[in-house]
């Protein structure tokens, strides 16, 4: 961005007032009036103005950056948590905005401090005034345990056909389409694919239905719903790819072992209230919300 704008480096609310001082107004154009940030004029979505006695920075008219008479510096990303916004607020102030699996964080006295998209960041002496108070999901692993034991009849049955299944043919994928929501173009039933790490992702009602009919199958020991549920999470996790009338392993862990991360996913979201507590992040930390998908 600085190698065409040419925006200069103001660290402090006396070096910003002072730049704001020496620019003059562009007389022209739709910005007539206004006054360019950066020493090459012909760009103007960069811009510097004074808002009572505090000197604003803007990036496409957003006021990312604000400097106060008390010494206060305010970052804002204005609802654009975007490289270029991070990187104008970087060139602007000094202050590096870095993101961690896309969660911005602010490096200020050698700390990493949490960025809403529409707060801003109150930054004085190299210190930040107001943290942002981050919260994540922590999984209860005991819990987990005792979660995946309801379901061990069933676990067990996908590891162990898991270790020795080469093939399934179409037939099987039709029959395990038993009261499910889609069709085919053709209009015969389409297995439904489970999707829990995307958006939108597979209804918790669906799934806490799937996990009601895995229970009442392990009381009955009924194979046949183990088997339609195995094929379902083979498919839906990609253990298997369509040839012609085959689904074939493409995997070198087997079918049951990567069919089973995908069951470890349901059991997190149908059960998400009794194995997730809220905690918060020590200040200073930057930390990913690993488990968000889970709320």
């Amino acid at each position: 961005m600085n190698n065409s704008e040419q925006i200069p480096r103001l660290l402090d609310y006396e070096s910003a007032l002072d730049h704001f001082n020496t620019v003059k107004p562009f007389n022209a154009g739709s910005k007539k009036g206004q006054k360019p940030l950066g020493y090459n004029r012909r760009y103007i979505r960069v811009t510097i103005k004074m808002a009572d006695d505090m000197v604003v920075c803007e990036y496409y008219g957003s006021p990312c950056v604000t400097y106060l008479p008390n010494g206060e510096i305010h970052i804002h990303l204005c609802s654009y948590n975007t490289a270029s916004t991070r990187e104008f607020i970087n060139i602007c102030t000094g202050i590096r905005i870095s993101t961690k699996n896309g969660i911005p964080f602010a490096e200020v006295g050698g700390k990493f401090y949490y960025m809403e998209s529409q707060k801003a960041l109150i930054v004085k002496d190299n210190k930040v005034l107001n943290p942002i108070k981050q919260m994540v999901l922590k999984l209860k692993r005991a819990k987990m345990k005792e979660v995946r034991a309801r379901y061990a009849p069933f676990i067990n049955y996908c590891s162990n056909i898991g270790k020795v299944i080469t093939e399934i043919r179409k037939e099987d994928i039709d029959k395990a389409s038993d009261g499910l929501d889609a069709q085919s173009p053709s209009g015969t039933p389409r297995l439904k694919v489970i999707v829990c790490t995307s958006n939108p992702p597979t209804s918790k009602e669906y799934l806490a239905e799937m996990l009601n009919k895995i229970e009442a199958a392990q009381n009955t020991n009924d194979l046949s719903v183990f088997y339609s549920r195995f094929i379902q999470l083979c498919v839906s996790s990609g253990a298997f790819s369509y040839r012609t009338s085959l689904w074939n392993a493409r995997n070198k862990e087997g079918f049951g072992a990567t069919c089973l991360k995908l069951f470890d996913d349901i059991l997190k979201r149908v059960h998400s209230k009794e194995l997730f507590d809220e905690v918060e992040v020590e200040e200073g930390v930057a930390a990913y919300n690993s488990n968000a998908k889970y709320a």
